[in-house]
């Protein structure tokens, strides 16, 4: 296989998609991560140096796809030599993910293949139902791991194949989630522990490249239930009319419920890279933060030579709120969403992972770089598991915002990370270069309370899982073993549990909206906790914070407001 920096290959990528190419040698052996990352510097410094409007995806010429496991003993659980083997003979690069490396490497999986293994339980799932007698059922950690990485996926709409398990895993935890037969022998003579035919939709056998009757080793003893959520589509049964194979409605999702690298189906592992290959698939979190950094002290990390720039309105309407505002009772206006920076002059979007202050970005940038990976966790720690300093990388900032001066500002805008790590000076100046000013203590209630004046956003009594508060996983706890240290590493932010991220996306937890008429302000409870203007302090809690105090949780009065860490935001009113 030829390594993914080859000159043909090169010709065929723009430069913005070149240095993300220049990632895959490390994965494949081809390069050391010191010449990668020369390479990847060479890169940036050829590159344009002022912002640019990212380009769409383009092809991908050897997708990176990432197959989950192992998480326990036994051959289940292990990557198939054999699924290696397909992958890479239809131009893949396959790499192995488990809940140690999967926060690090998964921005740069183009794909995703999900393996099979033993039953699920069934007990565990939201869709609960009693386990048979003769199920083997996979580990607890497994089970958790799979469910994360496959929703994680159609979350960021990623081309996904599962094989048998993988292929009931899709359906249980796809959408409203699938249900499964318990035990085959039970409903069916056909044989699933060995050779039987499949036939295949029209739409299958132009997906999978295969003919309308395949001969198929299959080695189960659960399956998928008819009907199937909406969003998957039956495109083959067995004979006895089982469901064999699924594709969702969008064509990202296929699954088979037999293992084609026993047979001669290797074409199906050539059409699903074809497919991943076309569509360029590129997580949006991986272009905004730049390759994978390294923790090794004393290595330089490669700054991402590209930034974001978004359109920037008019705050200045006259008589009435702008539209990313809310108009609150005719008195004052407040965003809708947690603030997200931009700096003034290009509206340059500002790394959400560090200070928005410059010298305090550089410093901890500089800090962090060396002092990941040495952490020890305590005796006392109430982590299960490896801490993930141990594997976890920083996240690469802006070339620009490590390079250059500049001003920022807050904007109040949809489905982005909001900006973290601002102290109250910092919140008071993004606000004002907006034209906004921070919000008063009551201001700030008013309007998180809705128009019916309750504690929460939602009503008068708490419910856990409404807004993002109250989280079980601590992020630094998780990263280091210890919940009341190193606040200000870059990584906090970044850390997902069971449920998915810790912090949530602007706009992306519907039942936590503070009702104003037809309008609403989002995630004034909770995901990050919110500096207000008139004292010093922080409202609300944030997603790891253990308060139940909704709309009065009030916090930080006795910091400096020049106090910062990963779990403090802002947002702006205006009169």
């Amino acid at each position: 296989m030829n390594c993914p920096h080859s000159p043909r290959y090169k010709e065929r990528l723009s430069t913005r998609a070149r240095a993300l190419a220049l990632l895959l040698p490390v994965l494949s052996g081809c390069d050391s991560k010191e010449k990668a990352t020369e390479k990847a510097q060479a890169a940036v410094s050829a590159s344009a140096s002022s912002a640019v409007t990212p380009a769409p995806l383009e092809p991908i010429m050897e997708p990176v796809i990432c197959v989950n496991g192992p998480l326990g003993a036994g051959k289940r659980d292990e990557l198939s030599v054999r699924v290696r083997q397909g992958l890479e003979q239809a131009g893949a690069k396959p790499f192995r993910v488990n809940p140690e490396n999967f926060q690090q490497i998964r921005e740069n999986c183009n794909g995703f293949f999900v393996v099979g293994g033993a039953d699920i339980d069934t007990t565990k799932i939201p869709q609960s139902e009693p386990l048979h007698a003769k199920a083997k059922i996979m580990s607890g950690a497994r089970q958790q791991f799979d469910e994360m990485f496959i929703r994680w996926a159609r979350e960021k709409k990623a081309p996904i194949f599962g094989e048998c398990l993988g292929l009931q895993e899709i359906v249980v935890f796809e959408g409203a989630g699938g249900r499964l037969i318990q035990h085959l022998p039970d409903v069916s003579k056909t044989n699933h522990r060995g050779y039987h035919t499949v036939h295949l939709n029209k739409r299958a056998v132009t997906a999978f490249g295969l003919g309308s009757d395949v001969r198929v080793n299959s080695q189960h003893h659960q399956a998928p239930k008819d009907p199937l959520p909406p969003t998957l589509e039956v495109v083959g049964r067995g004979p006895d009319q089982l469901i064999e194979a699924v594709i969702s409605k969008d064509g990202l999702v296929w699954g088979v419920q037999w293992h084609p690298k026993r047979g001669p189906e290797q074409k199906i592992f050539e059409e699903y890279v074809e497919m991943v290959t076309k569509r360029g698939y590129r997580s949006p979190q991986a272009s905004k933060t730049g390759p994978l950094a390294t923790k090794k002290s004393g290595q330089k990390v490669n700054p991402n030579q590209h930034a974001e720039t978004v359109k920037v309105g008019d705050v200045a309407s006259a008589g009435k709120c702008p539209a990313e505002m809310v108009n609150i009772a005719g008195q004052f206006c407040i965003d809708r969403y947690e603030s997200s920076l931009v700096d003034t002059e290009q509206h340059r979007v500002l790394s959400p992972y560090y200070s928005p202050v410059k010298s305090r970005l550089v410093r901890d940038f500089n800090i962090w770089s060396k002092k990941a990976g040495t952490s020890v966790k305590p005796e006392n720690s109430r982590w299960e598991g490896p801490i993930l300093d141990e594997t976890m990388s920083i996240p690469a900032p802006y070339a620009w915002q490590m390079n250059e001066n500049y001003d920022f500002m807050a904007l109040s805008r949809q489905g982005v990370l909001p900006s973290g790590y601002m102290s109250q000076d910092d919140a008071r100046l993004a606000c004002e270069n907006t034209g906004k000013r921070l919000c008063t203590n009551d201001e700030w209630e008013k309007a998180c309370g809705g128009e019916q004046g309750w504690q929460f956003p939602y009503g008068e009594s708490y419910v856990q899982g409404k807004c993002n508060v109250f989280r079980y996983t601590h992020p630094a706890d998780a990263v280091h073993g210890i919940a009341s240290r190193n606040l200000e590493d870059p990584r906090l932010n970044q850390v997902s549990d069971k449920d998915g991220p810790l912090l949530h996306k602007t706009g992306t937890t519907p039942t936590c909206i503070s009702r104003w008429g037809t309008d609403g302000v989002h995630d004034m409870v909770g995901n990050l906790a919110e500096w207000i203007g008139d004292v010093t302090a922080f409202k609300g809690g944030f997603y790891s914070r253990s308060t139940r105090d909704g709309c009065y949780a009030t916090l930080g009065q006795g910091h400096a407001k020049g106090y910062y860490n990963y779990s403090q935001g802002t947002r702006c009113c205006k009169d």
